[in-house]
């Protein structure tokens, strides 16, 4: 009966992949749940196929791994007279975003470049950092970064960050192996261009629709810069990026991801 299906999510593989970032209570209840699963999960739900290729590996879960992509929010493509309504928060009339929430090392990485860039628009950052990451402050010091050139903005309400979303010039959104990537779908659907990182998970994600940037080469800073330069620089490249990432995100929506979950549970 319905009542005795068990049905988990995972979208994290950093037991396996990078073991070391996980404190020892942190590793431990990432292992304990990832056994209750094997144990009593009728089905696993991940958002793509690196998951679901770690959990293949790494488990016996098997055939009851299921991929069901994620969607954009449509909340957050802002419509309407939206110049306006940036004016109104005090958003710069062209502008690069990014989230505090970015670890330390691709904070640095970020900055680095953007300064290398010759910082050609003002760079919004919102959000929260995460706890145990490197002041955000220290950071922009250390670059000589300062307001109006970055502006940080803590966390922001739905309106705002979707006003953000499509007015700006590009979301830098280089995130981890464990995102579920919302922020880069939601920039595609409103035509936003992404600069985001060339690793297996974001690639997916974007299907290819962005500047994708090698993090781990060590001509990083130096490819993040060129395509900070490409896309405030060359109209016919955000262009492009708009429609390839419109395109592309068009595909997906929650309904469907609704339906997909809805008819897993009927099957089971």
């Amino acid at each position: 009966t319905p009542v005795d299906q068990v049905v988990a999510t995972l979208h994290s593989t950093t037991l396996w992949t990078a073991p070391e970032t996980l404190s020892r209570r942190e590793a431990f209840v990432f292992a304990r749940t990832i056994r209750r699963a094997e144990r009593y999960a009728d089905a696993v739900v991940v958002n793509n196929h690196i998951v679901a290729e770690a959990l293949d590996e790494h488990t016996t879960l098997g055939g009851r791994v299921h991929l069901i992509p994620a969607a954009p929010t449509r909340t957050l493509t802002a419509r309407g007279p939206v110049a306006q309504r940036a004016a109104e928060y005090g958003l710069p009339e062209r502008f690069l975003l990014t989230f505090a929430s970015e670890p330390t090392a691709n904070l640095e990485l970020l900055l680095a470049a953007y300064d290398r860039a010759g910082r050609p628009e003002p760079l919004i950052v919102v959000g929260a950092q995460n706890q145990g990451e490197a002041p955000l402050s220290g950071l922009l010091a250390a670059h000589g970064l300062h307001a109006p050139e970055v502006q940080v903005l803590g966390v922001v309400g739905d309106e705002m960050l979707a006003v953000a979303l499509t007015r700006a010039t590009a979301l830098l959104d280089l995130g981890t192996s464990d995102m579920v990537g919302l922020s880069l779908l939601d920039a595609m659907a409103a035509r936003t261009p992404v600069i985001t990182s060339a690793d297996r998970v974001q690639t997916e994600l974007t299907g290819g629709a962005g500047l994708a940037v090698p993090l781990n080469s060590s001509s990083a800073v130096d490819r993040l810069r060129q395509s900070i330069v490409e896309v405030t620089s060359e109209a016919k490249v955000r262009n492009r990026l708009k429609q390839e990432g419109g395109d592309w995100v068009r595909q997906f929506s929650w309904q469907q991801s609704a339906r997909q979950i809805w008819a897993l549970h009927a099957d089971l």
